[in-house]
Formats: structure tokens, sequence, C-alpha cells
């Protein structure tokens, strides 16, 4: 999942911008992942 995930973001980036992402994928990662979980929490949750 982890790669299906950076490589959608990376789409639509320039190569400045994925530089950046490869240096931080680890953060892009967690990121994504509590997004994610918030997403999910408000809609069944709320």
């Amino acid at each position: 999942m982890k790669d299906v995930v950076l490589n959608e973001v990376k789409k639509e980036l320039n190569w400045k911008e994925r530089i950046i992402v490869k240096i931080f994928k680890r953060t892009i990662i967690k990121i994504y992942g509590i997004a994610g979980k918030n997403v999910f929490n408000s809609i069944f949750y709320s």
C-alpha cells in the first residue's frame, strides 16, 4: 500500500518535489495514515 500511495503522490509532482518526497517518504506515509484514520472515524463514528 505504501508504494501505491507514493506513486499516486508522485504522479502530480515536478522533479524538485519528487526529490523531497523521496527524502521524506516515511513522514508522508504517516500523515496519509493519520488522515485516513481521521476520515474513517469521522464517517463511521459521527
